[in-house]
């Protein structure tokens, strides 16, 4: 029972464990990453779960793309901060930003592939550890170029998550309205 429960948290403490380091040092990628962790997780159960109530899951999918696009903007807006020298960014080390950012991918790793597999929804386990291998492989490459290697990152991710929220809000949360009317 409380392994369950544990289990249950583990994922969101990926996400906590690179937005807190990334906090802690300043840096865009572990900001950006841990961004990224938790719209994954968000929109991983927003979609998973039974549609038993639809209008439930349609406010659902359009709080996690509102979230997605906040998310979005707010790293924007550190980018800019970071460019208008409000803040110096990237403070720690490319080893140890590499393995905070490994632990906080396998954590969250751990449960969702677990929950996946055990749905048989193989291609999403698969999925999973592709883009984690590719956020990991990103990450090095962004901090390997110049000063604006981090920043890149950061706006890529920022469009991949406005682009995952609009898309989730907009199409899968007004198709699940629109079943719920016809209902």
């Amino acid at each position: 029972m409380h392994a369950q429960r544990w289990l249950s948290v583990l994922p969101w403490s990926g996400a906590a464990i690179a937005l807190l380091f990334g906090i802690a040092a300043r840096d865009c990628i572990l900001l950006a990453s841990a961004a990224m962790l938790a719209i994954y997780l968000a929109r991983t159960q927003a979609e998973s779960c039974e549609p038993t109530d639809l209008v439930r899951s349609a406010i659902q999918c359009w709080v996690v793309g509102a979230a997605s696009l906040l998310a979005a903007l707010a790293l924007v807006a550190m980018i800019v901060g970071l460019r208008a020298g409000l803040w110096d960014g990237n403070g720690l080390p490319t080893s140890a930003m590499l393995t905070v950012l490994a632990v906080s991918v396998l954590a969250t790793g751990a449960t969702v592939i677990r929950s996946v597999l055990a749905s048989g929804r193989w291609a999403e386990a698969a999925g999973f550890v592709v883009v984690g291998a590719a956020v990991v492989g990103a990450a090095l490459a962004a901090r390997s170029l110049d000063a604006n290697g981090p920043c890149l990152f950061a706006l890529v991710i920022g469009a991949i998550a406005a682009r995952s929220g609009w898309t989730l809000a907009r199409t899968t949360g007004n198709e699940l309205a629109r079943s719920a009317v016809r209902i």
